[in-house]
């Protein structure tokens, strides 16, 4: 469970990122439903709501919009999120003292740009 300056704070993210005035339509509507989207591609997005949770929309399932993401991707959006508001890395697993790094990536990007699916973008194995 998340603090209440977390709490605050993604709201207050979530605010802001609804007052921009050129947003995507679909990422608008995941925003107006109370979720921050942090990652997007073709077949949906991944938004961290206030309460911390990271839901998961696809495009073409509308019905079955906004369910938690599961931990994998919660991490892929809490990555990408950092990005943007670099704070979130607070949120990420902390890297234990005798992990190895990722054999699959630098530090957890592949030579593409993208986020590693074996790290998740974290740059260390588990």
């Amino acid at each position: 469970m998340l603090s209440d300056a977390w709490k605050a704070r993604i709201g207050a993210w979530l605010a802001a990122y609804l007052a921009q005035p050129h947003l995507d339509h679909d990422l608008r509507d995941v925003a107006a439903f109370g979720a921050l989207p942090l990652y997007s591609d073709p077949g949906g997005c991944l938004a961290l709501r206030p309460d911390g949770r990271v839901v998961q929309v696809y495009w073409r399932k509308p019905e079955a919009s906004f369910h938690d993401a599961a931990a994998s991707w919660r991490t892929v959006a809490l990555v990408a999120g950092a990005e943007r508001y670099p704070e979130l890395r607070g949120l990420l697993p902390q890297r234990p003292e005798r992990a190895a790094d990722c054999s699959n990536c630098t530090a957890g990007r592949l030579e593409d740009g993208s986020i590693c699916g074996v790290c998740f973008g974290l740059g260390f194995a588990f």
